[in-house]
Order: C-alpha cells, then structure tokens, then sequence
C-alpha cells in the first residue's frame, strides 16, 4: 500500500485524489466489519480537529494554494472538511453494501470528480 510519503511527485489534486484512495485502502484493510461497528452517528472521532490525517490532508491543501493550483477562497481546513464529508461518505456506502465493491475505486472515481472544484481552471 502506497503511504502519503508516495504522493511527493504528484501535483495538487492528484495528490489529493490519492490521498484518499490510500485512505480508503487503510480502511479495507481494517475490514468491512470494523468499519460497520464505526460508521454510526456517535462516533465524534471523525469530527475531532487536529487529527493527524487531517494536518497531512490540510498541508498538501496549503501547499497547492501557495503553487497557485488550490483555490484560497476557502482555508485548508474547510477543504479539508469537505472532503473527509464526502470520503466518509463513500465510506460509508461500500458499508452499507456489506463491502461488495472495490472502495479504493471507488474513492478515486468520486475524488477525481470533486476535486476539480477546488482547482484554480487550468489555463
């Protein structure tokens, strides 16, 4: 499994994109059973600022906006926010369907989509 070491040579939001595909990784490997027992409305552990996945995912966000490629309207933090929602959110669909299809390809098809609104428009 590539960890977040392997994203150096990527730019922004591939970076990002990936992150989350390791993310997902991570969680399959822990198993569909042990992500059903955490996927319920009071675990406040995924809310918990200053974790630090969050602090890797917020570096890579602050970095891209200082290459120019991240959008500054929102801080680090409040992309940060929005992609673990949506993240968790997948997550929580490959636990509903009792793990039956690829999560990492899952996580990657829906990043690549959303991330795009984060992204100054190539020029």
């Amino acid at each position: 499994m590539k960890s977040h070491n392997s994203l150096q040579n990527m730019d922004s939001t591939e970076k990002l994109v990936q992150y989350f595909v390791i993310y997902a990784n991570y969680n399959v490997m822990i198993g569909i059973s042990t992500m059903k027992q955490l996927y319920h409305t009071n675990n406040h552990l995924f809310i918990k600022k200053g974790r630090g996945m969050q602090t890797v995912l917020e570096k890579i966000i602050f970095e891209g906006q200082m290459e120019g490629k991240i959008i500054t309207e929102l801080s680090p933090g409040e992309i940060t926010d929005h992609l673990f929602i949506a993240a968790r959110g997948v997550i929580y669909d490959w636990c509903l369907h009792d793990g039956d299809y690829n999560l990492s390809e899952k996580m990657q098809n829906y990043m690549n989509r959303l991330v795009v609104i984060f992204q100054y428009p190539k020029l």
